[in-house]
């Protein structure tokens, strides 16, 4: 796997995201031969399916620690998503969104760590210390949310739309973008994709593709091309 922080070189980027989409293909065509009309489905729309019927864990939603998104229990084989999360929610869709996200990011650890945590390494742990137990805790948290987005937001998909043309084409050119346009475009994908507009913010602060500033007026933070 490789090491993924902010100074990830381009190159290491790419190859990064060439493997993680390879992954997510590889187990939406198992999950195609089981269910033939899933191919016509959004990667959001067949996440659950991948994790109960092609890796062969469960999912429940049951209550956990307040602000505790989701558990993955490998011993049982089970990610227990935070169901009392949905009370933050006025409709149901937007808890959908995120319970997408969270179950995407609990499968970016079952494919990414699992040899890990067989040998005793520990997610989601705090010792006395305050710290993380597993040093490498904080990485394998960033590599799971890069395997959320690109498992969801397949970049293949996002390099046909002609607002991220654009966006790269500025990028590559060095041209400004007015944030209010970057943002018009990162709802519009959002609702293509089926994820919230957070979640496709940060697919595009994780591909190198945009960066955030500043919150404005809107309450929103200011969004600038990554040049």
């Amino acid at each position: 796997m490789i090491d993924w922080f902010e100074e990830t070189s381009s190159e290491d980027r790419r190859e990064l995201v060439k493997q993680l989409s390879t992954d997510r293909d590889l187990l939406l065509e198992k999950l195609a031969l089981l269910y033939p009309r899933s191919e016509k489905a959004l990667p959001s729309e067949n996440v659950e399916a991948v994790l109960t019927d092609v890796c062969g864990f469960h999912v429940v939603d049951e209550p956990l620690a307040r602000g505790q998104l989701a558990l993955c229990d490998f011993s049982s084989r089970t990610v227990i998503v935070n169901s009392e999360l949905e009370a933050n929610f006025k409709d149901d869709s937007g808890f959908e969104l995120l319970r997408r996200s969270t179950l995407a990011h609990e499968l970016g650890h079952i494919r990414l760590h699992t040899e890990e945590i067989e040998e005793g390494c520990t997610l989601h742990y705090y010792g006395s210390s305050g710290r993380f137990i597993d040093s490498r805790s904080f990485q394998k948290e960033r590599e799971a949310d890069f395997y959320a987005g690109i498992f969801l937001v397949p970049v293949e998909a996002l390099l046909q739309e002609k607002s991220v043309q654009t966006l790269l084409k500025n990028k590559q050119e060095r041209v400004f973008m007015k944030s209010s346009v970057l943002w018009k475009m990162v709802y519009r994908l959002a609702h293509l994709f089926q994820v919230s507009p957070s979640f496709m913010k940060q697919c595009f602060l994780a591909l190198g593709w945009l960066e955030q500033g500043s919150r404005s007026s809107s309450g929103l933070k200011q969004l600038q091309v990554r040049f």
